[in-house]
């Protein structure tokens, strides 16, 4: 076996540890497991897995059902919550960035735009249909289907963010705690002045990956040039 042999093994889990989304899973499974462990046992997850009298047989069956009811609260609890979130988002803060946007933000050159080699998605789409030219139909097709694997990213990355936010808070706030706080207060309070720092600094990044999607321009452009020189004609003429 050659000496690169492991390390090639070891690439995939590289590259998705230096993603967000399994990144955020891993964490809120974590998270999850504490507030667990301070329900049931009164310790979180760094103490109990010191105590003597817990093993791998005593924590199997405790371990499996956390596991399906982390299950159940990402697919439901978590989701139902985070579209109530989104709403709330969207009546205030969304509505205030869209009027800052359109009254201050955007210029006369960004309404009448011309376009340099790319076009909307819509675009090629109603290009496709017009004319029913196969290369057309075949950018359209391939263009709407990366659209789509980017939107289920964004969504998914988005809901592991929003999550972490949701377990952080109930880790933190102490309502499962019984007799020492959770891992996540432990470490931050261990790493003095700068773990409130940080702590903050990691707040600000979670919530900016779970409402990112609301905020973010939802046209996506092809590159087409023949249909972009073409629009441009049709606005100069305008």
């Amino acid at each position: 076996m050659s000496p690169i042999d492991p390390l090639k093994n070891a690439l995939p889990s590289l590259e998705q540890a230096t993603q967000f989304r399994p990144l955020f899973l891993l964490t809120s499974f974590v998270v999850f497991l504490d507030c667990s462990s301070l329900y049931c046992y009164g310790k979180n997850i760094l103490h109990l897995s010191g105590s003597p009298d817990m093993n791998l047989q005593r924590l199997a069956v405790p371990a499996l059902l956390a596991l399906i009811l982390f299950g159940f609260f990402l697919s439901v609890i978590v989701r139902l919550a985070k579209i109530l979130a989104d709403q709330i988002v969207i009546a205030t803060a969304w509505r205030i960035w869209l009027h800052i946007e359109r009254e201050f933000l955007s210029s006369e050159h960004e309404r009448v735009r011309f376009y340099y080699n790319t076009v909307p998605l819509g675009a090629i789409k109603a290009k496709a249909h017009k004319t029913k030219e196969s290369y057309y139909l075949s950018l359209w097709k391939e263009a709407e289907e990366r659209h789509r694997e980017y939107e289920a990213l964004s969504e998914d990355t988005a809901l592991g963010a929003f999550s972490v936010i949701v377990l952080t808070i109930l880790d933190v706030s102490g309502c499962f705690a019984k007799q020492e706080p959770g891992v996540i207060s432990q470490i931050f309070t261990a790493s003095g002045p700068y773990g409130q720092v940080m702590f903050c600094l990691v707040s600000m990044v979670l919530i900016s990956c779970a409402f990112l999607p609301i905020f973010a321009d939802r046209s996506t452009q092809v590159y087409c040039p023949e249909l972009a020189e073409e629009m441009n004609a049709a606005r100069r003429q305008q």
